[in-house]
């Protein structure tokens, strides 16, 4: 019986150590979804940690900032030099030749037009192509 509780009175430390290391990630995790997401921000700091993960060798983020820099180009070529041309979006819904919902957006385009870095940017390979289209 005295093993069992000294065996418990040493697992109070690393319940403590697990339980700290825990909460710290669930703190972690709200500010970034609430404060840095989505933000320049959390833009700069995207683009930070891609240059230090590609200093370090990693090929992916390599070829994160060479994507990043084809998409810089894109829009510097399409939509002005600083790719600030706002589109606005009208998608239109029709029910048998009716017209029963209209939906005009602007943040799509604003959304798209930020930095590909990181996991709070716009992936426009997630978007529905057109009905037929089957991709090249």
């Amino acid at each position: 019986l005295t093993g069992v509780a000294s065996g418990l009175s040493a697992l109070g430390p690393a319940i403590a150590v697990a339980s700290s290391a825990i909460l710290g990630w669930k703190v972690g995790t709200y500010v970034s979804d609430h404060y840095v997401a989505g933000t320049k921000f959390g833009d700069w700091l995207g683009n930070a940690e891609a240059h230090a993960m590609a200093f370090f060798g990693s090929k992916e983020a390599k070829e994160a900032i060479a994507n990043n820099e084809k998409w810089k180009a894109h829009l510097a070529a399409n939509y002005g030099a600083n790719g600030s041309n706002t589109i606005q979006v009208t998608s239109k819904v029709y029910l048998k030749d009716r017209e029963v919902g209209r939906a005009i957006t602007q943040h799509q385009t604003r959304e798209a037009m930020r930095p590909q870095t990181g996991m709070s940017s716009f992936d426009s390979s997630m978007m529905p192509g057109p009905i037929g289209y089957v991709g090249t």
